[in-house]
């Protein structure tokens, strides 16, 4: 795709990104890192609209919907698809695999504390109220 289609794509893919950020936050969902937000739905609308702005003269290989070839946006989906079942499926098993060995997840209290100090013994921030693991000098 040229230029003005990448840009259009990023824009295009930016807004149910956001929206999905958005969302997330308003859920009980565990996704720290806002992987689905970020990279799945925006994967998703890239990987889409990557059907509809492919140009033969630049790819070499099949022009997209805007340019006469209905038929990329179905494969785009198609593949898209297939990314979804194939990730979903490995991280299920996988995260099976890891449960049967450790834990997955730590204890309320322990979250409610802090990962920081509970697993590494330490504090990642030192707070308004100060630390007693940290001191400022002047």
């Amino acid at each position: 795709m040229g230029p003005i289609s990448a840009i259009a794509l990023g824009a295009l893919a930016a807004l149910p990104s956001y929206f999905g950020l958005i969302l997330r936050v308003r859920t009980t969902l565990d996704d720290s890192l806002d992987v689905v937000a970020a990279h799945g739905v925006g994967g998703t609308v890239g990987a889409l609209l990557t059907g509809v702005f492919a140009q033969k003269a630049l790819n070499g290989v099949a022009d997209g919907l805007l340019f006469g070839n209905p038929a990329k946006l179905g494969i785009q989906g198609v593949a898209v698809l297939a990314a979804i079942v194939y990730s979903g499926a490995l991280t299920f098993v996988l995260l099976k695999l890891i449960g049967a060995v450790v834990p997955l997840r730590t204890d309320a209290e322990e979250e409610s504390t802090g990962l920081d100090v509970t697993q590494h013994g330490e504090e990642a921030y030192v707070h308004a109220q100060g630390s007693g693991t940290l001191s400022m000098q002047r």
